[in-house]
């Protein structure tokens, strides 16, 4: 299938993007396209706007026709033109939205403005030009429109907001106010001209807009691609611009099929895409915790990213439907793109498109839930392997995140991620306890790939084997690990905890626990009460240690028992 927007004269937008507009469309969340000047996209605006103009004329025509040629015989909804309008949000006065004040209705205790050709009043679409070159106090002016489609309160009829901008940073843009751009579901970053193909590149040298050879057009009688002309008198047809009508009903027919699969959608996948928003934003907060390009996810930017999603979806599904040899993306790269152009990064100040760090963040996390768009539209499958990876990303307890991937619910790009992660971040002495606590869960599973070599993807096994070569004189290590502080008045019950554990590996970690609850109640009066909850604490991550052991395949061994001292070789 042609791109839409070719169809309309507006070249070099990547499929990715024009499906996002298309999205907009559909759903009528508000979209902001970022390029520097030159970019057309004031023009991809007026030309959408136009596209729906013409074809509500020719609806009109058709109508009028069929009634006759009176137009008293249509009703007020037949005879209604699809109107817009684009201001130039540099320049824009509130009255030039609202109109002024109608005095006889105020006279008579309603208040009404009185409508112009200007006015925001029944404007189908609106485009605010030059979005952040508007003064912050001028900002205001137009928040309530984009938020809610209202002026004071009033409903304006506006259903689609399209709004443009140059990329912050150049002369005479301003600071947006961040609640004003979280308004917006999709951030379209528009090619410049040196970035297009070869092809569009000539498309674009020798196209004519709307505003360009003015003179060409009086003195040879050419015509824009835009222009329309709404004049004619009572009970007579409007003259219409059939290119602009023919991609516009094409446009109108496609939103239809579209709405169609996204109500589908949503009974079908609904639920599975809401719960992998969740589970994923999650994740990626906790990477991005403390990081200097933290990303923010409000509640509304959450529900915006739902209706992305589905939307997208749909106009995908339904572009397939309208061209046989298109083939539909893959599902896991339409979240990815998705995500890219629905998540404000760098537009409403400083900064130029999206961070590199929280982008690879973000398309990182995509492809560590794999498995969930391998389910397909089994919920209760793409639920569970939501969980299971969210568990994986967000567990601080290193036995069972390795529990976790050395089962069968992560996929090879999840644990191979999340093995680099770990290994990455362990340090190469052996200095605090919990450091060698992860040091045994290493070695553990390095016993473990000896007796089952998929359990670990191969390229880690070589990293795996090297960290846990620190550990394989356990015995020695035993002997360093000494019970100190009030605890030596618990010593039978500790070593009969100890004791209960036949592997060597749970046995040293039940140790290594012990010795951290000395340190963290070094000050504190130990109860029974208090003893007995951090024994079960205890008890529990030993538990989830001796999962991963196979007790017949790995040889029990033999450690010394704990003796009381005031001194370890292991600092506390």
């Amino acid at each position: 299938m042609i791109s839409i927007f070719e169809m309309l004269g507006i070249y070099g937008l990547e499929q990715d993007k024009e499906d996002a507009i298309l999205s907009s469309l559909l759903t009528g969340d508000p979209v902001l396209l970022i390029g520097r000047q030159g970019t057309a996209k004031t023009a991809l605006i007026e030309a959408i706007g136009s596209a729906f103009h013409e074809a509500s004329k020719r609806r009109f025509n058709n109508v009028l026709k069929a009634k006759g040629n009176v137009e008293s015989m249509m009703t007020e909804e037949e005879k209604e033109i699809f109107s817009f309008h684009i201001y130039d949000a540099s320049k824009i006065n509130f009255e030039d939205l609202i109109g002024f004040p109608n005095p006889e209705e105020m006279k008579k205790g309603k208040m009404s403005f009185i409508k112009s050709p200007m006015t925001a009043w029944g404007k189908k679409l609106i485009g605010f030009d030059e979005f952040n070159r508007q003064e912050p106090a001028r900002q205001n002016n137009i928040f309530e429109l984009i938020r809610s489609r209202r002026l004071q309160g009033m409903d304006t009829g506006t259903i689609w907001i399209m709004n443009a901008m140059n990329p912050y940073g150049m002369a005479g843009t301003e600071e947006l106010d961040e609640a004003l751009v979280d308004r917006h579901q999709w951030f379209i970053y528009v090619s410049n001209f040196v970035e297009m193909s070869d092809v569009n590149q000539e498309r674009i040298v020798k196209h004519i807009g709307g505003s360009d050879a003015i003179g060409l057009r009086e003195w040879a009688n050419l015509h824009s691609k835009y222009e329309v002309n709404d004049g004619r008198k009572p009970n007579e047809p409007y003259l219409i611009n059939e290119t602009l009508a023919n991609t516009g009903e094409i446009i109108q027919k496609m939103m239809v099929e579209a709405s169609k699969k996204y109500q589908q959608l949503s009974t079908e996948v609904g639920d599975p895409y809401s719960w992998f928003i969740s589970r994923y934003w999650k994740s990626v907060t906790t990477e991005m915790q403390g990081k200097p390009w933290k990303v923010e996810l409000s509640g509304r930017r959450a529900g915006m990213l739902l209706r992305a999603l589905l939307a997208f979806r749909a106009i995908d599904l339904t572009k397939c439907d309208m061209d046989s040899s298109r083939t539909c993306r893959n599902l896991q790269d339409m979240f990815k793109s998705v995500i890219k152009m629905t998540i404000p990064i760098g537009i409403a100040n400083a900064g130029n498109g999206i961070d590199s760090n929280a982008l690879n963040s973000l398309m990182t996390n995509v492809d560590i839930y794999s498995s969930f768009f391998k389910a397909g539209k089994d919920g209760k499958k793409a639920r569970t392997a939501l969980d299971a990876v969210y568990e994986l990303l967000t567990t601080n307890e290193l036995s069972r995140k390795v529990e976790l991937l050395m089962s069968d619910e992560a996929d090879e790009v999840a644990k191979n991620t999340i093995w680099s992660t770990i290994l990455n971040s362990l340090k190469n002495d052996l200095k605090s306890p919990e450091d060698l606590r992860n040091a045994i869960t290493l070695g553990i599973v390095a016993h473990i790939m000896t007796v089952k070599p998929n359990a670990v993807p191969l390229t880690m096994q070589a990293s795996i084997a090297k960290h846990s070569s620190k550990i394989l004189k356990l015995n020695e290590l035993c002997e360093n690990i000494s019970i100190t502080g009030q605890f030596v008045m618990r010593i039978n019950d500790i070593t009969k905890i100890v004791e209960s554990y036949d592997n060597i590996f749970t046995r040293l970690q039940c140790k290594l626990l012990f010795e951290i609850a000395c340190k963290e109640n070094k000050d504190v009066d130990l109860t029974n009460d208090m003893f007995n909850n951090i024994c079960d604490s205890i008890k529990l991550k030993c538990s989830q240690l001796s999962r991963l052991l196979d007790e017949k395949k790995i040889d029990s061994m033999k450690v010394k028992s704990i003796t009381p001292a005031s001194t370890s070789a292991i600092s506390v």
